[in-house]
């Protein structure tokens, strides 16, 4: 193989490499997305569940989110670089305090006498 048929096989070979590592971020970010947005979920069917057993609630909410970030590959000859960075701003409050545990009642039937 000839040196100029090895450098654009270096080449090709690089840039399936950042192809790869730009696929496999994109994979992550959508990953971690999900698995915010699960938490997210868990945390308010949590929270509601607590609210319907509660005899007393008291809730203070307020939200401000901002944020910005990037993703970036750099590659040359003989080296690749990979970065993450981000910034962002959030004023967040949320409390939530319950007092007491709400008689539950049971509505069980006997299906032989249906009492």
């Amino acid at each position: 193989m000839s040196w100029l048929q090895q450098i654009w096989t270096d080449s090709l070979n690089t840039e399936k490499a950042l192809e790869d590592i730009k696929i496999d971020a994109a994979k992550k970010e959508v990953l971690a997305a999900t698995a915010e947005r699960e938490a997210r979920v868990a945390q308010e069917l949590a929270i509601a569940e607590r609210i319907t057993t509660a005899l007393e609630v008291s809730i203070e909410e307020f939200y401000e989110y901002k944020g910005e970030g990037a993703v970036g590959a750099q590659v040359d000859a003989a080296k690749v670089n990979v970065g993450l960075s981000g910034s962002g701003q959030r004023v967040s409050r949320r409390i939530y305090k319950f007092s007491g545990l709400a008689q539950m009642r049971s509505e069980i039937t006997d299906p032989d006498t249906g009492a």
